[in-house]
């Protein structure tokens, strides 16, 4: 299935608002194997986005459409689609009624002009907005089956989840199986370099999404057995497993209250300044959190929490050789100095509280917590 997206308004394309709903409706979508083929922006302009809707016409099986339905002067999608479509554009009288009620409801007073937003091209089908006024709407122009939604990004989501994503799903075989593994402390290209060469099974498709500082690698399977899934999953796995932070999802704070469970953690923090707190401190009840000095060497930090009696992870103080991080589990500890030569220093200290993350995930699950990167310097090593 062929799917596009066009969004729609100046203010996306003068870069005054991020274009979210896209990003949120395409990872939505190839969640269920579907990519969408192609992403076109207008401005508001009705010749233009009629023009690119007829372009998207005839070439793709969905299109969704945002922006552009409110009841302003420079919401012109409706009278585009109409243009686009070769028909009028109606009242609907079903839809004005819900307007005007929605209205009364909060007794404000309703202007004329909000009622632009139950003219709709004719012959188009409803699609409800619990959270608004302006309605969406589904129609078939040249074979293309067109979905037009509201830009308020809460609107749109009601909307794809309730009615869009539905409709898509039902005429889409249920046949693609997506395996997503993350990665700390290692670039694409990286992992390209190790993975090329490999021939995968039939229909085994390499994703990769670089975001500071993780790699996202995702298996796409379509139409594969099981028994060819799990040989390319073993294949990948092979080579990424020592930087591997995470599986299906991303949430090493949320995975390290679950290994850790009632079981008391102690954090402490300096030279990251309060980036691990906040991570973990938001996933997790039998924690205790404190930002305060700490030493600035490996051997330092971990000589200071060894007297503690909880399991503890610390993060102390920055100086040249890098930062230093720290895990005490009670009978064994490990500690690192971690340095990152020439990179941003605000994006050093969010991998140096990733670090610190992984080191603990990797110590309670009962593996040696002694992290390797290969976009990071290791300066010192303590071990007890």
């Amino acid at each position: 299935m062929k799917v596009e997206l066009i969004s729609t308004g100046d203010e996306v394309m003068e870069g005054f608002i991020d274009d979210t709903n896209s990003s949120w409706i395409s990872r939505r979508l190839i969640d269920r194997g579907i990519e969408v083929s192609r992403r076109s922006s207008t401005g508001d302009d009705r010749e233009a986005i009629s023009a690119v809707i007829k372009e998207c016409s005839g070439r793709a099986d969905v299109v969704i459409v945002n922006g552009g339905l409110g009841p302003t002067t420079d919401d012109l999608t409706t009278e585009a689609a109409a243009a686009a479509a070769g028909v009028p554009v109606v009242r609907n009288s079903a839809w004005e009624s819900r307007i005007r009620d929605w209205f009364a409801a909060r007794n404000r007073t309703m202007t004329d002009n909000n009622l632009k937003q139950a003219d709709l091209p004719e012959g188009a089908e409803v699609i409800d907005n619990p959270a608004g006024t302006a309605c969406g709407y589904q129609m078939r122009i040249n074979g293309t089956e067109f979905f037009f939604t509201p830009g308020v990004p809460s609107e749109f989501k009601r909307m794809c989840d309730d009615h869009i994503l539905p409709a898509i799903f039902s005429n889409v075989p249920d046949d693609t199986v997506i395996l997503r593994y993350f990665l700390l402390g290692i670039g694409e290209s990286s992992i390209g370099k190790r993975l090329s060469g490999i021939s995968w099974p039939e229909g085994i498709t390499i994703g990769y999404r670089a975001f500071f500082p993780y790699l996202e690698i995702k298996i796409t399977a379509r139409k594969t057995g099981a028994s060819e899934l799990s040989a390319a999953e073993t294949m990948l796995l092979r080579k990424i497993s020592p930087w591997l932070v995470g599986r299906k999802q991303l949430d090493m704070a949320g995975n390290i209250s679950k290994l850790s469970g009632v079981i008391p953690l102690q954090v402490l923090e300096y030279g990251t300044r309060g980036r691990l707190i906040r991570e973990i401190a938001g996933a997790m009840e039998s924690v205790s959190c404190r930002l305060k000095p700490l030493p600035e060497t490996a051997h330092d930090l971990l000589a200071y929490i060894k007297p503690e009696r909880c399991r503890t992870i610390a993060v102390g103080r920055e100086t040249e050789n890098g930062i230093p991080v720290a895990y005490w589990g009670g009978l064994r500890g490990f500690a690192v100095t971690i340095r990152m030569p020439g990179r941003d220093h605000e994006r050093f200290l969010d991998f140096a509280a990733a670090a610190a993350l992984d080191m603990l995930q990797r110590a309670l699950s009962g593996h040696r917590p002694d992290v390797r990167y290969e976009m990071a310097e290791i300066t010192e090593e303590a071990d007890v």
